[in-house]
């Protein structure tokens, strides 16, 4: 600092006076430069506090709207597949309805039966003729006589075909005349047949015998049968009816107001077996075929109910069943159909059903459906 001790002394004065004022300058520089940097340090960061809490609200209202918008979606799923049970449980409850009535109508045609000349003098005639053959001119002839009208009598009670079997159990006459025409069902190899068990039970009684395998008409067959009697009451014999499948399915495939994939469709238990009483008309089964599942069992268990299952194809369905009130028989109606169908809707002639849209217009890259126990369907 010598060079500076060899200044005059009004150099140093003048230095030591500027440099007095230029200090506090400098310090209010610095000061202010530093305010002025926090200041809008402080701007930047409200700034991007407030672009954050705007993302945040957003993000927040996207994922509120979105679980309002699942939470509405599953209670319009819900609400379809309630709809769909209702459905069932309607097409159903007329079902049954028509096939009570079905057997109801013929056990009182039964009855009637027993007061029909047409049956009453017709196993008279026909067991005696019986005794001169079935190739007899006697037989013939009574036969001609009769045919038309046991033709008719069966096209209007809606029967496949009509026995008469005398009180030793030959079979004297049949519409149909399979097999089954003139054999003995006491001691033939019909014996333990539907027809065979059937008129065993009719000596006494109106009775029906379940479906199960009939050999004459190589196919699964149920029966109805009366006792004839005389006017002394002495039993003349039976006259035993085949029920005609057509007639049974025609009422369980009716189709008005079910969607492509339901169905309805009858099950009994014979013989500690569970099978089919109507054939399936879309999975392929047939009246005879061992049918299985939750609903079977509680419907031949008498219950009524509904339930959402997988099929045997692996596709998940719903199921509404309901026991039936016939006299002698077993059996239960179900009415099912494909859950997707039921709570996916497609209007007719698009492509894209219900859920499609749904993903498209909220941006999802997939949407899933999955039953309680895991299973997507």
């Amino acid at each position: 600092m010598k060079w500076f001790r060899d200044l005059s002394l009004r150099i140093r004065l003048l230095a030591f006076f500027l440099l007095v004022g230029i200090i506090p300058f400098a310090v209010s520089g610095f000061i202010a430069a530093t305010s002025s940097s926090s200041a809008l340090e402080e701007q930047i960061f409200d700034s991007l506090t407030a672009v954050r809490q705007v993302k945040k609200e957003r993000l927040e209202s996207y994922f509120a709207a979105r679980k309002s918008d699942v939470s509405v979606l599953a209670n319009t799923v819900t609400a379809m597949k309630n709809e769909g049970f209702e459905k069932l449980e309607a097409v159903q409850a007329l079902q049954k309805i028509q096939l009570e009535a079905y057997f109801s109508n013929r056990f009182k045609l039964m009855a009637d039966v027993q007061n029909n000349l047409r049956f009453t003098e017709g196993i008279k005639q026909f067991t005696a003729a019986f005794k001169q053959g079935t190739k007899s001119e006697i037989y013939k002839n009574l036969s001609a006589t009769k045919e038309k009208s046991f033709k008719t009598f069966l096209a209007q009670s809606d029967f496949y075909d009509a026995f008469l079997i005398d009180p030793e159990g030959n079979v004297v006459y049949s519409v149909a005349k399979e097999a089954d025409f003139g054999v003995n069902v006491k001691t033939g190899s019909l014996k333990s047949s539907g027809l065979g068990v059937a008129y065993a039970k009719s000596r006494s009684q109106i009775v029906i015998e379940d479906f199960v395998w009939y050999e004459p008409s190589k196919s699964q067959a149920a029966f109805f049968a009366t006792p004839l009697m005389d006017n002394a009451g002495r039993y003349l014999g039976s006259a035993i009816f085949q029920i005609s499948a057509d007639s049974i399915n025609k009422i369980t495939q009716q189709r008005n107001g079910l969607g492509k994939t339901a169905e309805s469709y009858l099950v009994g238990k014979y013989n500690n077996k569970t099978a089919l009483r109507s054939d399936r008309l879309l999975k392929k089964g047939k009246i005879g075929d061992e049918e299985l599942g939750a609903d079977v069992t509680s419907v031949i268990s008498g219950d009524s109910g509904q339930i959402s299952k997988l099929g045997s194809t692996g596709i998940l369905k719903i199921s509404v069943y309901t026991p039936l009130s016939i006299s002698g028989l077993n059996w239960g109606i179900i009415s099912s159909a494909e859950m997707e169908e039921v709570v996916v809707p497609k209007t007719e002639g698009e492509d894209e059903d219900f859920l499609v849209k749904y993903k498209k217009a909220y941006g999802y890259n997939d949407l899933f459906l999955i039953d309680p126990s895991g299973f997507i369907f």
